[in-house]
């Protein structure tokens, strides 16, 4: 079972095990519990990620800009547009005003695969 690389799903129901790299969508994960088994879909890999960011009078390292876990998930998901969101500005009074001086967008660039 899995998926290609297009997305499209695929069950053959000739194993216990499968794994894969992308996780199922809610519709498939619901396919698979349909016919009495129940699936269960659990990370068994988990892999660094590492955020960089260029905003020109903003410091790297420890003096630099500060991110929680759910800020930078609202980054990734578009909910945070700009660097002088007041979510981000909140976590760094220290370059707070470099922040909103600058009004810059945030362009995330990120691998595929």
């Amino acid at each position: 079972m899995g998926t290609n690389h297009t997305g499209d799903f695929a069950y053959v129901p000739w194993n216990y095990f499968g794994s894969g790299d992308i996780p199922f969508s809610q519709e498939n994960y619901e396919l698979l519990n349909s016919n009495g088994d129940e699936f269960y879909q659990m990370p068994f890999v988990m892999g660094a990620i590492s955020v960089f960011h260029n905003i020109p009078g903003v410091p790297g390292g420890a003096g630099g800009l500060k991110l929680t876990p759910c800020a930078l998930a609202k980054i990734f998901r578009a909910q945070i547009q700009y660097w002088d969101d007041p979510e981000i500005v909140s976590l760094n009074d220290h370059i707070a005003s470099t922040l909103k001086e600058k009004k810059l967008p945030i362009k995330v660039a990120r691998r595929v695969l």
